[in-house]
């Protein structure tokens, strides 16, 4: 795999965690969780993943 593959898998990781106030971040965050849910995960199931995602890493934004 190549090394700029492996950097823009680790950008999308970290917009992931990234604060809600960073526009470009959250636009990549939404986009990146859209690409990659499941078609039966609903909008609040799907923020509900990601509250649950961040407290068991201990993330706090």
């Amino acid at each position: 795999m190549e090394p700029r593959c492996n950097y823009q898998k680790q950008d999308e990781f970290f917009d992931f965690f990234a604060a809600n106030d960073d526009e470009q971040a959250s636009l990549r965050r939404k986009f990146f969780l859209e690409k990659h849910k499941e078609p039966w995960l609903s909008e609040s199931a799907l923020e509900d993943y990601q509250a649950l995602f961040m407290s068991i890493y201990g993330i706090n934004i």
